[in-house]
Protein backbone atom coordinates (compact mmCIF):
# COMPACT_ATOMS: atom_id res chain seq x y z
CA UNK A 1 0.00 0.00 0.00
CA UNK A 2 2.85 2.37 0.85
CA UNK A 3 4.33 1.87 -2.61
CA UNK A 4 1.09 2.87 -4.35
CA UNK A 5 0.48 5.83 -2.04
CA UNK A 6 4.07 6.90 -2.63
CA UNK A 7 3.50 6.80 -6.38
CA UNK A 8 0.47 9.06 -6.05
CA UNK A 9 2.50 11.53 -3.97
CA UNK A 10 5.35 11.39 -6.51
CA UNK A 11 3.02 12.06 -9.43
CA UNK A 12 1.35 14.91 -7.52
CA UNK A 13 4.78 16.44 -6.80
CA UNK A 14 5.72 16.13 -10.47
CA UNK A 15 2.48 17.88 -11.43
CA UNK A 16 3.12 20.74 -8.99
CA UNK A 17 6.63 21.22 -10.35
CA UNK A 18 5.31 21.32 -13.91
CA UNK A 19 2.67 23.87 -12.91
CA UNK A 20 5.17 26.06 -11.06
CA UNK A 21 7.62 25.95 -13.96
CA UNK A 22 4.68 26.54 -16.36
CA UNK A 23 5.63 23.59 -18.51
CA UNK A 24 2.82 22.55 -20.85
CA UNK A 25 3.50 18.87 -21.33
CA UNK A 26 0.27 17.17 -20.28
CA UNK A 27 0.54 14.35 -22.79
CA UNK A 28 4.07 13.54 -21.69
CA UNK A 29 2.87 13.55 -18.09
CA UNK A 30 0.33 10.86 -18.95
CA UNK A 31 2.94 8.83 -20.82
CA UNK A 32 5.42 9.10 -17.94
CA UNK A 33 2.83 8.19 -15.29
CA UNK A 34 1.47 5.22 -17.17
CA UNK A 35 5.00 4.09 -18.02
CA UNK A 36 5.74 3.94 -14.27
CA UNK A 37 2.65 1.79 -13.68
CA UNK A 38 3.41 -0.33 -16.71
CA UNK A 39 6.96 -1.01 -15.53
CA UNK A 40 5.71 -2.05 -12.10
CA UNK A 41 3.25 -4.44 -13.73
CA UNK A 42 5.85 -5.79 -16.17
CA UNK A 43 8.54 -6.63 -13.59
CA UNK A 44 6.23 -7.90 -10.85
CA UNK A 45 6.84 -11.31 -9.36
CA UNK A 46 4.44 -14.23 -9.61
CA UNK A 47 3.31 -13.47 -6.04
CA UNK A 48 1.80 -10.11 -7.03
CA UNK A 49 -1.79 -10.51 -8.21
CA UNK A 50 -4.30 -13.24 -7.49
CA UNK A 51 -3.97 -14.95 -10.87
CA UNK A 52 -0.41 -14.09 -11.91
CA UNK A 53 1.17 -17.37 -10.82
CA UNK A 54 -1.51 -19.36 -12.65
CA UNK A 55 -0.98 -17.40 -15.87
CA UNK A 56 2.77 -17.90 -15.68
CA UNK A 57 2.29 -21.61 -15.04
CA UNK A 58 0.17 -21.91 -18.17
CA UNK A 59 2.81 -20.07 -20.20
CA UNK A 60 5.50 -22.45 -18.91
CA UNK A 61 3.42 -25.48 -19.92
CA UNK A 62 2.98 -24.08 -23.41
CA UNK A 63 6.65 -23.16 -23.80
CA UNK A 64 7.59 -26.71 -22.72
CA UNK A 65 5.42 -28.11 -25.50
CA UNK A 66 2.82 -29.48 -23.14
CA UNK A 67 -0.44 -29.26 -25.02
CA UNK A 68 -3.55 -29.54 -22.88
CA UNK A 69 -7.01 -29.33 -24.42
CA UNK A 70 -8.31 -28.24 -21.03
CA UNK A 71 -6.39 -24.97 -21.26
CA UNK A 72 -7.87 -24.17 -24.68
CA UNK A 73 -11.35 -24.87 -23.34
CA UNK A 74 -10.81 -22.75 -20.23
CA UNK A 75 -9.13 -19.76 -21.84
CA UNK A 76 -10.07 -17.71 -24.88
CA UNK A 77 -8.44 -18.20 -28.29
CA UNK A 78 -6.82 -14.77 -28.38
CA UNK A 79 -5.10 -15.25 -25.06
CA UNK A 80 -3.90 -18.75 -25.91
CA UNK A 81 -2.58 -17.55 -29.28
CA UNK A 82 -0.67 -14.73 -27.56
CA UNK A 83 0.93 -17.27 -25.22
CA UNK A 84 1.94 -19.52 -28.09
CA UNK A 85 3.48 -16.64 -30.05
CA UNK A 86 5.46 -15.42 -27.05
CA UNK A 87 6.61 -18.96 -26.27
CA UNK A 88 8.16 -19.07 -29.75
CA UNK A 89 10.29 -16.06 -28.78
CA UNK A 90 11.51 -17.19 -25.36
CA UNK A 91 10.70 -19.66 -22.60
CA UNK A 92 11.08 -16.94 -19.95
CA UNK A 93 7.58 -16.42 -18.59
CA UNK A 94 8.34 -12.81 -17.66
CA UNK A 95 7.84 -11.88 -21.30
CA UNK A 96 4.12 -12.53 -20.83
CA UNK A 97 3.90 -9.85 -18.13
CA UNK A 98 6.06 -7.44 -20.13
CA UNK A 99 4.12 -7.71 -23.40
CA UNK A 100 0.66 -7.69 -21.79
CA UNK A 101 1.62 -4.65 -19.71
CA UNK A 102 2.71 -2.81 -22.87
CA UNK A 103 -0.61 -3.64 -24.57
CA UNK A 104 -2.72 -2.61 -21.59
CA UNK A 105 -0.94 0.64 -20.77
CA UNK A 106 -0.57 1.75 -24.38
CA UNK A 107 -4.37 1.61 -24.65
CA UNK A 108 -4.82 3.53 -21.40
CA UNK A 109 -2.40 6.23 -22.54
CA UNK A 110 -4.33 6.61 -25.80
CA UNK A 111 -7.67 6.68 -23.97
CA UNK A 112 -6.75 9.27 -21.33
CA UNK A 113 -4.97 11.61 -23.75
CA UNK A 114 -7.90 11.43 -26.15
CA UNK A 115 -10.75 11.83 -23.69
CA UNK A 116 -9.70 13.33 -20.35
CA UNK A 117 -9.91 17.03 -19.50
CA UNK A 118 -7.76 16.55 -16.39
CA UNK A 119 -4.87 14.15 -16.85
CA UNK A 120 -3.71 14.02 -13.23
CA UNK A 121 -7.21 13.45 -11.90
CA UNK A 122 -7.74 10.60 -14.39
CA UNK A 123 -4.49 8.93 -13.35
CA UNK A 124 -5.36 9.45 -9.67
CA UNK A 125 -8.72 7.69 -10.21
CA UNK A 126 -7.03 4.93 -12.18
CA UNK A 127 -5.10 4.05 -9.02
CA UNK A 128 -7.64 4.75 -6.30
CA UNK A 129 -10.52 2.92 -8.02
CA UNK A 130 -8.20 -0.11 -8.03
CA UNK A 131 -7.98 -0.51 -11.79
CA UNK A 132 -4.21 -0.36 -11.49
CA UNK A 133 -4.37 -3.30 -9.08
CA UNK A 134 -6.63 -5.15 -11.50
CA UNK A 135 -4.03 -4.89 -14.27
CA UNK A 136 -1.60 -6.77 -12.04
CA UNK A 137 -4.08 -9.53 -11.27
CA UNK A 138 -6.40 -10.40 -14.16
CA UNK A 139 -4.34 -10.30 -17.35
CA UNK A 140 -7.05 -11.51 -19.74
CA UNK A 141 -9.66 -9.22 -18.26
CA UNK A 142 -7.32 -6.21 -18.32
CA UNK A 143 -6.43 -6.73 -21.98
CA UNK A 144 -10.15 -6.94 -22.78
CA UNK A 145 -10.80 -3.68 -20.90
CA UNK A 146 -7.90 -1.98 -22.67
CA UNK A 147 -9.24 -2.95 -26.10
CA UNK A 148 -12.73 -1.76 -25.13
CA UNK A 149 -11.29 1.68 -24.32
CA UNK A 150 -10.19 1.96 -27.92
CA UNK A 151 -13.57 0.60 -29.05
CA UNK A 152 -15.27 3.39 -27.08
CA UNK A 153 -13.17 5.94 -28.94
CA UNK A 154 -14.24 4.45 -32.27
CA UNK A 155 -17.90 4.55 -31.24
CA UNK A 156 -17.55 8.22 -30.31
CA UNK A 157 -16.23 8.85 -33.80
CA UNK A 158 -19.18 6.92 -35.32
CA UNK A 159 -16.92 4.20 -36.72
CA UNK A 160 -19.39 1.43 -35.97
CA UNK A 161 -17.68 -1.38 -37.87
CA UNK A 162 -14.37 -0.66 -36.12
CA UNK A 163 -16.20 -0.57 -32.80
CA UNK A 164 -17.81 -3.97 -33.40
CA UNK A 165 -14.52 -5.53 -34.53
CA UNK A 166 -12.70 -4.21 -31.47
CA UNK A 167 -15.37 -5.54 -29.12
CA UNK A 168 -15.07 -8.93 -30.81
CA UNK A 169 -11.28 -8.72 -30.40
CA UNK A 170 -11.72 -7.98 -26.68
CA UNK A 171 -13.97 -11.05 -26.39
CA UNK A 172 -11.07 -13.15 -27.69
CA UNK A 173 -9.33 -12.37 -24.40
CA UNK A 174 -12.36 -12.44 -22.09
CA UNK A 175 -15.68 -13.80 -23.35
CA UNK A 176 -17.75 -11.49 -21.15
CA UNK A 177 -16.43 -8.43 -23.02
CA UNK A 178 -19.01 -9.12 -25.73
CA UNK A 179 -21.62 -7.45 -23.50
CA UNK A 180 -20.01 -4.10 -24.38
CA UNK A 181 -21.54 -4.38 -27.85
CA UNK A 182 -24.84 -3.22 -26.38
CA UNK A 183 -23.58 0.28 -25.62
CA UNK A 184 -24.29 1.04 -29.28
CA UNK A 185 -27.91 1.30 -28.15
CA UNK A 186 -26.98 4.05 -25.68
CA UNK A 187 -26.72 6.47 -28.58
CA UNK A 188 -30.51 6.31 -28.83
CA UNK A 189 -31.22 6.79 -25.12
CA UNK A 190 -31.44 10.23 -23.56
CA UNK A 191 -30.27 10.52 -19.96
CA UNK A 192 -32.88 12.71 -18.27
CA UNK A 193 -35.04 12.67 -15.15
CA UNK A 194 -37.49 10.18 -16.64
CA UNK A 195 -34.68 7.87 -17.73
CA UNK A 196 -33.11 8.02 -14.28
CA UNK A 197 -36.39 6.99 -12.60
CA UNK A 198 -36.74 4.10 -15.04
CA UNK A 199 -33.11 3.17 -14.41
CA UNK A 200 -33.66 2.99 -10.64
CA UNK A 201 -36.72 0.78 -11.13
CA UNK A 202 -34.87 -1.40 -13.66
CA UNK A 203 -31.89 -1.74 -11.33
CA UNK A 204 -34.14 -2.97 -8.52
CA UNK A 205 -35.75 -5.40 -10.97
CA UNK A 206 -32.35 -6.66 -12.12
CA UNK A 207 -31.36 -7.23 -8.50
CA UNK A 208 -34.32 -9.52 -7.91
CA UNK A 209 -33.98 -11.22 -11.30
CA UNK A 210 -30.23 -11.77 -10.88
CA UNK A 211 -30.43 -15.46 -9.82
CA UNK A 212 -32.27 -16.33 -13.05
CA UNK A 213 -29.94 -14.20 -15.17
CA UNK A 214 -26.89 -15.89 -13.64
CA UNK A 215 -28.36 -19.29 -14.43
CA UNK A 216 -28.73 -18.28 -18.08
CA UNK A 217 -25.19 -16.88 -18.15
CA UNK A 218 -23.90 -20.27 -17.05
CA UNK A 219 -25.75 -21.81 -19.98
CA UNK A 220 -24.16 -19.29 -22.37
CA UNK A 221 -20.68 -19.56 -20.83
CA UNK A 222 -20.40 -23.13 -19.44
CA UNK A 223 -16.67 -22.68 -18.80
CA UNK A 224 -17.64 -20.44 -15.85
CA UNK A 225 -19.67 -23.18 -14.13
CA UNK A 226 -16.67 -23.91 -11.91
CA UNK A 227 -17.07 -20.47 -10.31
CA UNK A 228 -20.60 -21.12 -9.07
CA UNK A 229 -19.63 -22.57 -5.69
CA UNK A 230 -17.17 -19.80 -4.86
CA UNK A 231 -18.99 -16.72 -6.12
CA UNK A 232 -22.74 -17.29 -5.71
CA UNK A 233 -23.96 -15.52 -2.55
CA UNK A 234 -27.24 -15.00 -0.69
CA UNK A 235 -27.75 -11.57 -2.22
CA UNK A 236 -25.92 -9.42 0.33
CA UNK A 237 -22.32 -8.25 -0.09
CA UNK A 238 -20.74 -5.37 1.80
CA UNK A 239 -18.05 -5.05 -0.85
CA UNK A 240 -20.59 -4.74 -3.66
CA UNK A 241 -22.63 -2.24 -1.63
CA UNK A 242 -19.48 -0.14 -1.40
CA UNK A 243 -19.02 -0.27 -5.17
CA UNK A 244 -22.65 0.74 -5.71
CA UNK A 245 -22.23 3.66 -3.31
CA UNK A 246 -19.01 4.88 -4.97
CA UNK A 247 -20.25 4.72 -8.56
CA UNK A 248 -23.74 5.89 -7.61
CA UNK A 249 -22.37 8.98 -5.83
CA UNK A 250 -19.98 9.64 -8.69
CA UNK A 251 -22.87 9.62 -11.14
CA UNK A 252 -24.92 11.88 -8.85
CA UNK A 253 -22.07 14.41 -8.61
CA UNK A 254 -21.34 14.34 -12.33
CA UNK A 255 -24.96 14.58 -13.41
CA UNK A 256 -25.69 17.42 -10.96
CA UNK A 257 -22.79 19.40 -12.43
CA UNK A 258 -24.07 18.77 -15.96
CA UNK A 259 -27.57 19.93 -15.04
CA UNK A 260 -26.17 23.06 -13.42
CA UNK A 261 -24.11 23.87 -16.51
CA UNK A 262 -26.71 22.69 -19.01
CA UNK A 263 -24.33 20.28 -20.66
CA UNK A 264 -26.19 17.93 -22.97
CA UNK A 265 -23.40 16.67 -25.20
CA UNK A 266 -23.64 13.22 -26.73
CA UNK A 267 -20.33 12.20 -25.18
CA UNK A 268 -21.47 13.06 -21.66
CA UNK A 269 -24.80 11.36 -22.29
CA UNK A 270 -22.96 8.15 -23.18
CA UNK A 271 -20.74 8.43 -20.10
CA UNK A 272 -23.81 8.97 -17.90
CA UNK A 273 -25.35 5.77 -19.22
CA UNK A 274 -22.10 3.90 -18.66
CA UNK A 275 -22.05 5.01 -15.01
CA UNK A 276 -25.69 3.98 -14.61
CA UNK A 277 -24.97 0.59 -16.17
CA UNK A 278 -22.11 0.09 -13.73
CA UNK A 279 -24.44 0.46 -10.76
CA UNK A 280 -27.03 -1.88 -12.32
CA UNK A 281 -24.55 -4.68 -12.98
CA UNK A 282 -23.05 -4.26 -9.51
CA UNK A 283 -26.55 -4.69 -8.08
CA UNK A 284 -26.85 -7.98 -9.98
CA UNK A 285 -23.44 -9.06 -8.71
CA UNK A 286 -24.93 -9.20 -5.22
CA UNK A 287 -25.94 -12.76 -6.11
CA UNK A 288 -22.89 -13.63 -8.18
CA UNK A 289 -19.86 -11.58 -7.18
CA UNK A 290 -17.91 -12.43 -10.32
CA UNK A 291 -20.29 -10.14 -12.22
CA UNK A 292 -18.42 -7.22 -10.68
CA UNK A 293 -15.87 -7.75 -13.46
CA UNK A 294 -18.58 -7.18 -16.03
CA UNK A 295 -19.52 -3.99 -14.17
CA UNK A 296 -15.93 -2.82 -14.57
CA UNK A 297 -16.26 -2.81 -18.35
CA UNK A 298 -18.54 0.19 -17.79
CA UNK A 299 -17.08 1.42 -14.50
CA UNK A 300 -13.60 2.05 -15.92
CA UNK A 301 -14.98 5.17 -17.60
CA UNK A 302 -15.12 6.88 -14.23
CA UNK A 303 -11.48 7.84 -14.88
CA UNK A 304 -12.69 10.38 -17.45
CA UNK A 305 -16.26 10.90 -16.25
CA UNK A 306 -15.55 12.74 -13.00
CA UNK A 307 -12.58 14.75 -14.31
CA UNK A 308 -14.58 15.92 -17.33
CA UNK A 309 -17.67 16.77 -15.26
CA UNK A 310 -15.73 18.73 -12.64
CA UNK A 311 -13.80 20.48 -15.41
CA UNK A 312 -17.11 22.08 -16.44
CA UNK A 313 -17.20 24.14 -13.23
CA UNK A 314 -16.07 27.59 -14.33
CA UNK A 315 -15.43 29.05 -10.88
CA UNK A 316 -11.85 28.03 -10.12
CA UNK A 317 -12.22 27.96 -6.34
CA UNK A 318 -15.42 25.97 -6.51
CA UNK A 319 -13.89 23.56 -9.01
CA UNK A 320 -10.85 22.90 -6.82
CA UNK A 321 -13.06 22.53 -3.76
CA UNK A 322 -15.22 19.86 -5.42
CA UNK A 323 -12.16 18.15 -6.82
CA UNK A 324 -10.48 18.13 -3.40
CA UNK A 325 -13.54 16.60 -1.71
CA UNK A 326 -13.85 13.92 -4.37
CA UNK A 327 -10.14 13.07 -4.24
CA UNK A 328 -10.23 12.83 -0.44
CA UNK A 329 -13.19 10.45 -0.71
CA UNK A 330 -11.41 8.19 -3.18
CA UNK A 331 -8.23 8.16 -1.09
CA UNK A 332 -10.30 6.95 1.89
CA UNK A 333 -11.94 4.34 -0.34
CA UNK A 334 -8.55 3.14 -1.59
CA UNK A 335 -6.85 3.06 1.80
CA UNK A 336 -9.84 1.39 3.42
CA UNK A 337 -9.83 -1.50 0.96
CA UNK A 338 -6.07 -1.92 1.13
CA UNK A 339 -6.18 -2.07 4.94
CA UNK A 340 -9.37 -4.07 5.47
CA UNK A 341 -9.33 -6.30 2.39
CA UNK A 342 -5.65 -6.74 1.42
CA UNK A 343 -6.49 -10.07 -0.24
CA UNK A 344 -8.44 -8.27 -2.99
CA UNK A 345 -6.15 -8.46 -6.05
CA UNK A 346 -3.30 -9.56 -3.73
CA UNK A 347 -1.12 -6.55 -4.55
CA UNK A 348 -0.70 -5.12 -1.06
CA UNK A 349 2.90 -6.33 -0.85
CA UNK A 350 4.79 -5.61 -4.05
CA UNK A 351 7.81 -7.61 -5.17
CA UNK A 352 9.80 -7.56 -8.40
CA UNK A 353 10.53 -10.86 -10.12
CA UNK A 354 14.12 -10.94 -8.89
CA UNK A 355 12.92 -10.70 -5.27
CA UNK A 356 11.14 -14.07 -5.25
Amino acid sequence: MYLYTGIIVLLLAALIILKVKKYKCGKWYVIFSMAVFGCLAAIRSSDVGNDTSNYLRIFNLISEGTYLDAWDERFEAGYMLLNRLLAEVTNNAQILLIVTSIIIYACFIYFIIRHSEDYFFSIFLFVTTRFFGQTMSGIRFSIAVAILLVAYDRLNENHIIQFVLLVMAAALFHKTAIIFIFIMLFRYIKCNAKAIVLWIVATMGCYFMAPYVVRELFNLFPSYQSYSDRYITTGVSVGVLLYIAVWGMSFAIGYAIQINHRNESKKMNLLNLLMMSTVTVYAMSMYFTLLDRVAQYFGIFIVIYLPNCIHMVEDTKKRYFIKGIVMAGFMMYFWGIQLLRPEWNAINIYKAFWMQ
